[in-house]
């Protein structure tokens, strides 16, 4: 029995993708939200 990735290489790779790509958004998704954090704390701190 072949491995997964030597049995569907392109597939192997589209998951891959699709992968990465999840985890760049989840990372973008963090940092906006601590700075959305931070602002929103500055704004709690000035009234």
């Amino acid at each position: 029995m072949p491995p997964f990735r030597d049995a569907y290489p392109e597939m192997f790779l589209a998951i891959a993708q699709d992968h990465i790509r999840a985890a760049e958004h989840a990372e973008r998704t963090r940092l906006a939200r601590r700075r959305w954090w931070r602002v929103v704390q500055r704004g709690a701190a000035s009234r």
